[in-house]
Parts: C-alpha cells; sequence; structure tokens
C-alpha cells in the first residue's frame, strides 16, 4: 500500500504536490495495463461520437458539453483505477495488482458514468447561464468518483458528498481542478498542434494515439491529486485519520 499516515491528515498545497508526485511514480508501471485497456476502447468511442456530433451541426454548446463529457469520464475512471492501486498491498503480484485494480474499476463503472453525465450536465448548464455557476458545480461535485470508489456512494450521493466535502474548501479545490485540466489540455493540444504541423493535415487515429498516450503518462499523477484532494479534505470535514482508513481499506480490498 502506497498511503501514508501524513496522507489521510490536513496536507498544504506542498504536500498535495509532493504526494502526487511520489504515488504517481509508484503506481506509473502498474497503471499502464489497465490505463490501455480502459482508455483505447473509450478514447476510441468518445473521438467517433464527437467526430460524429461536429458532422450534424450540432450547437457549440453541445459540442463543449461533450468535451467536458470526454475529459470527465476519462478522469473519473483512470483516476478511480488509479485510485484502488494505490490502496492495494505494493507485495501482491504485478498481474493480481492490476486485475484487482480493474475489477474493482469495472464494478463501479457503472455508477460512474451515469454520475458523469449528471455532472456534465449541471456543470454545462451553469457555464451557459453565467461561467460563476458552472464553476461552483465543477468544485463541488468535482470530487464524485472518489466517493463512489471509497465510500462506495451512489449515483447522486456522490455528488452530494463531495459537496459536503468541498464546503469550506471551495477555492482550494476549484484552483486544484483547474489546474489539473488546464495543464492536461495544454498538453493534449500542444501535442495535437505538433502532429498536425508535422503531418500537415489531421488524421484520426493519430488524435487517437495521441490521446492515449498521454493519459498513460499523466494519469498516475492526476489520480494521485484526485486522492490526495479526497483524503485532505475528509480529514479537514471530519474525524478521519489514518485508523479510520484503514479500517475503511480493509473492508474495501478484502
Amino acid at each position: 500500500m502506497d498511503i501514508s499516515k501524513e496522507q489521510t491528515q490536513p496536507q498544504t498545497f506542498k504536500d498535495l504536490m509532493r504526494n502526487m508526485s511520489q504515488n504517481g511514480k509508484r503506481v506509473f508501471l502498474v497503471s499502464i495495463p489497465g490505463t490501455l485497456l480502459i482508455s483505447v476502447p473509450l478514447i476510441t468511442v468518445l473521438f467517433f461520437f464527437f467526430d460524429y456530433m461536429i458532422q450534424l451541426g450540432v450547437s457549440v454548446v453541445e459540442i463543449e458539453a461533450l468535451r467536458i463529457f470526454n475529459q470527465a469520464l476519462l478522469f473519473s475512471v483512470l483516476g478511480v483505477q488509479v485510485f484502488y492501486l494505490l490502496l492495494l498491498d505494493r507485495e501482491l503480484p504485478f498481474k493480481k495488482r492490476v486485475l484487482t485494480g480493474l475489477k474493482k474499476t469495472a464494478l463501479v463503472f457503472p455508477a460512474i458514468i451515469v454520475a458523469t453525465i449528471l455532472y456534465t450536465v449541471l456543470t454545462t448548464f451553469g457555464l451557459a447561464l453565467l461561467v460563476i455557476p458552472g464553476l461552483i458545480i465543477y468544485a463541488y461535485l468535482g470530487l464524485f468518483a472518489q466517493t463512489i470508489a471509497f465510500e462506495n456512494k451512489g449515483i447522486v450521493k456522490s455528488l452530494m458528498r463531495s459537496r459536503q466535502l468541498v464546503i469550506g474548501s471551495f477555492w482550494r479545490i476549484l484552483g486544484l481542478l483547474l489546474l489539473i485540466i488546464i495543464a492536461s489540455n495544454v498538453l493534449i493540444v500542444g501535442a495535437e498542434i505538433l502532429f498536425l504541423f508535422m503531418l500537415g493535415t489531421p488524421i484520426f487515429w493519430v488524435d487517437i494515439v495521441i490521446n492515449t498516450i498521454l493519459y498513460l503518462f499523466m494519469m498516475p499523477f492526476i489520480g494521485s491529486l484526485y486522492m490526495s484532494m479526497y483524503f485532505d479534505l475528509r480529514a479537514r470535514q471530519e474525524a478521519f485519520d489514518y485508523a479510520v482508513f484503514s479500517k475503511e481499506r480493509g473492508q474495501l480490498v478484502s
């Protein structure tokens, strides 16, 4: 297991960044098989659907909603896989860790899809009305996947649980979530522009390969940061420490 006592206590921004880096490196190799198995079909389907929507000439709002959904779903599903891998004992054989992480992720996958749809609809609706309501929803409900993974919350309850945890830490969480989405999109868009410049024309499958490779490298760290934010919020909001964590983890991985 890669979770120390310090990670179940309130953490400074510096602590969060350090834990993200350390946990991301520890889980990097073992996350690759699962990330490939999850991301390749997801990214392919999402890209085909995205391309189809563009050909239909749907509105800008609908395109942006789909864009938010694409990234939110990948962050949620792949982030949960990283979460589970970090909870498992490092002494387990490599193959067993990979398969266990995939199995547990598969069990919560339906709930994550539906919760992501609700999250996307609410966020897009808020952004369409005024930017500020969208950002508020984006931050308050942004940790729903972690509550599904660790607390086995249902679809609506996971969103409400995220809101409960973020209360009192809104600006901190909003800043971190914006940092994640800005940094990841800079990498993705930058790589796509680079290959477009090299190839001279956009190629559908090249975009899929680029996104898959980038998510392979990004998600161990993004998933680790989401996990650290979740534990940090619980430590700030309630009687949560390493003993409580160990008990809840034991029930989850048994």
